[in-house]
């Protein structure tokens, strides 16, 4: 009775699954010239069903596995110490040519930035300066004084060594940048990024994430020097240079330490006047001790000379004095 004109039309599914499309349509319009419809429409459509039931499970067990993923790279918190993290990270790629940090380690991202805040400062940097003495005497760099380990270097030619391990890093910074966080479940609400830039890393910078700068720092691109940052690395992080993508250490650190040029000149201005201060205080011993050579003793005597111990008149000292015997004053 019913005839393809007078049949219902599904709404077309938000999936797109090639076998569904036309199949079913096609043979359905095929036996409506014999008028079978019922019979010819079943098989097709009982596959439809079959097929969407199983592509929706497949679906959802997908996404579930994304969902945990999304959740959390790595094992649970008991897992790391201040002095590693790297068992969190073994999960992610050290390094990547998708820029900036990806969907799927957002959690972990938040995770490790809250957790290196957490962290006691002094361990941290304690467990920092262990773990790069251990790198110093293992490198090529040992004949130098430890003070002279050029970390970034080492950290650049060997990444895998030092991702989830803590660094201290000294230099200025190039950039800085303050934006908010994204949605996380750490309640962390703001990132601050700098640019830094060490000695030994010539044009190559160090991107430290951190939670807060410190008061007075300026923001934006112009230079700021006499900064220390201390923290994790997380993975090389891509960015876009002149030429082409390159690739720079990530660092999840505590609030960056900044000494404001105003403190710096007052250390510098204390500084001069203490070493004034003891050269004037040398000037003057010298010429007291100058002086003290030149004044006479109270018994008359001057350094150096030799007098006798009693002083005796003219009058005596002629009358001591031995003639021979043909002398007429004998």
């Amino acid at each position: 009775m019913s005839t393809s004109a007078e049949r219902p039309r599904m709404a077309p599914s938000a999936l797109y699954f090639p076998w569904q499309t036309g199949r079913s349509a096609v043979n359905c319009e095929l036996s409506s010239s014999t008028g079978d419809n019922a019979a010819a429409c079943r098989a097709p459509q009982w596959f439809s069903r079959w097929a969407v039931v199983i592509a929706a499970v497949c679906i959802w067990f997908s996404s579930s596995q994304t969902a945990m993923a999304f959740q959390g790279f790595g094992p649970a918190v008991s897992d790391v110490s201040p002095s590693d993290i790297s068992a969190w990270l073994q999960d992610i790629p050290l390094k990547t040519t998708r820029k900036g940090i990806l969907p799927e380690e957002t959690e972990l991202y938040y995770r490790v930035l809250e957790y290196t805040q957490s962290v006691d400062p002094a361990e941290l940097e304690k467990a920092a300066i262990e773990f790069m003495r251990e790198r110093w005497k293992g490198s090529k760099y040992s004949h130098l004084p430890f003070a002279e380990f050029p970390v970034f270097v080492d950290m650049y030619q060997h990444p895998e060594a030092y991702q989830g391990r803590p660094v201290v890093m000294r230099g200025h910074l190039q950039r800085s940048v303050v934006s908010p966080a994204g949605d996380n479940g750490y309640g962390i609400q703001s990132l601050c990024e700098g640019w830094l830039f060490t000695d030994d890393s010539q044009s190559n910078p160090t991107v430290v994430v951190s939670t807060s700068f410190p008061p007075g720092l300026p923001v934006g691109e112009e230079p700021v020097d006499k900064v220390t940052a201390v923290g994790y690395i997380y993975r090389l992080y891509t960015y876009e240079a002149r030429d082409a993508g390159r690739f720079a250490p990530l660092m999840m650190a505590k609030p960056i330490r900044w000494t404001p040029p105003a403190a710096q000149d007052d250390n510098s201005s204390w500084g001069g006047l203490i070493l004034g201060f003891l050269a004037m205080l040398a000037i003057s011993g010298w010429v007291a001790v100058r002086w003290n050579e030149r004044i006479p003793k109270p018994n008359g005597q001057r350094p150096g000379r030799e007098l006798p111990a009693e002083i005796v008149s003219p009058e005596a000292s002629r009358s001591e004095v031995k003639y021979p015997r043909d002398d007429p004053r004998g």
